[in-house]
């Protein structure tokens, strides 16, 4: 059986403080494990951003985690109850940008995690 933990983490790489909401699901032996982490999608109205919980993954990551990983589900910036509001932007409908908003989402996490 996995082991979960709730947690709320600064996130220092922004002008100003945001704590990102998580869940942090390890294996159930005590031990040194690789990292995985999981991000969600954008939903098409920003404003159902904050009905999104940490875990929405639950399967998936107690999965990853009885196969020898820790994973980390983490809400990003503007989501449930991370803080701070939601970064991403992908147009309009008649011309939407998935793949610039997905690429500078995806930045933007990876910038956040070498941060620590």
């Amino acid at each position: 059986m996995s082991e979960e933990e709730r947690v709320s983490e600064p996130d220092k790489t922004f002008p100003f403080d945001v704590t990102l909401d998580a869940l942090v699901t390890r294996p159930a032996a005590a031990g040194r494990f690789p990292l995985v982490i999981i991000s969600h999608g954008s939903p098409r109205v920003a404003a159902d951003a904050k009905s999104k919980s940490a875990d929405w993954a639950n399967r998936i990551a107690n999965d990853v985690a009885h196969r020898g990983y820790v994973v980390a589900t983490v809400l990003r910036r503007g989501y449930g109850h991370s803080g701070g509001t939601v970064s991403e932007g992908y147009g309009s409908c008649k011309d939407p940008k998935y793949r610039a908003a997905g690429i500078a989402t995806a930045r933007e996490s990876i910038d956040s995690g070498a941060a620590e």
